[in-house]
């Protein structure tokens, strides 16, 4: 292999660290995982229960309007049951578990 090859390739790897070291002090991943991190074994057992509290309340609230819906044939109370079915769906879908 060329020498010159050798040398150029070693500055590029030299080259392409150094601006991997900058792109990371100025974005502080770092910081901001090991915030993330602390973040989530803090109140991970709060946000999980809040989670889990919403989806509850909604799915009575979706069953009691369905309810009132079917009994008294008012679409505005469809809508309202329609709305809270989709509430539980977006919680799931955002926070699976």
């Amino acid at each position: 292999m060329d020498p010159l090859l050798i040398v150029l390739d070693a500055n590029a790897s030299c080259s392409y660290n150094r601006q991997n070291a900058l792109i990371d002090a100025y974005l502080g991943s770092t910081d901001e995982e090991s915030l993330e991190i602390e973040d989530n074994l803090q109140n991970g057992g709060k946000v999980k229960f809040a989670v889990n509290a919403s989806f509850v309340c909604n799915f009575f609230l979706f069953v009691i309007q369905t309810y009132a819906a079917v009994s008294t044939g008012s679409l505005a109370l469809f809508a309202t049951a329609a709305d809270a079915f989709v509430s539980n769906i977006c919680n799931e879908v955002t926070c699976p578990g």
